[in-house]
């Protein structure tokens, strides 16, 4: 039987029902808000698991890495960072993730429509629901590749750090 639907014989909903689909309603909206969100953003965004595998890419990051979400899901993220700069960056996302600390590093991910290499700026969170307990991690990524060519060549543009901090606390979901 379908959720909501009493089994009183007179095909109204009752509360639980009412319930459930303002839940669902209102994560349907929350998850389009997000989507929205990253897909506004000048860098590229996506989301992985408690586990670290890929489960969500924006449209820029799709176009980036000339991979569909699926394909980017099938790959992972690790398949775009430079060979040079991947055992360090997994050294410390392993790391964060275990300490459940924001992770930020500099590292060099894969274009598509070139193949070139290009400096971002990685920066993941943690999100979590009311329990403590780790959700997924959004990670953003700027690209910072002028400004490293740029200090190469000793000229010096705008800094290269986010003027983000972190506040220590991570997002909560509501529960």
């Amino acid at each position: 039987r379908p959720l909501g639907v009493r089994v009183d014989g007179r095909g109204g909903r009752g509360r639980h029902g009412r319930e459930v689909e303002d839940r669902a309603s209102k994560l349907r909206e929350s998850e389009r808000r997000f989507q929205l969100l990253a897909d506004a953003a000048p860098g590229l965004v996506w989301t992985v698991g408690p586990d670290g595998k890929l489960d969500y890419a924006s449209r820029r990051l799709q176009e980036f890495s000339g991979r569909s979400l699926e394909e980017n899901k099938a790959t992972g993220w690790h398949q775009m960072v430079h060979p040079e700069d991947l055992p360090l960056c997994v050294e410390r996302w392993i790391g964060a993730s275990r300490d459940t600390k924001t992770f930020q590093m500099e590292y060099r991910l894969k274009r598509a429509s070139d193949g070139a290499y290009r400096w971002h700026l990685a920066r993941a969170m943690a999100t979590r629901n009311g329990g403590g307990e780790i959700v997924h991690w959004v990670v953003t990524a700027i690209d910072i590749d002028d400004q490293k060519r740029a200090e190469a060549e000793g000229r010096h543009g705008p800094p290269v750090s986010s003027p983000v901090t972190n506040t220590g606390a991570d997002p909560q979901l509501p529960s």
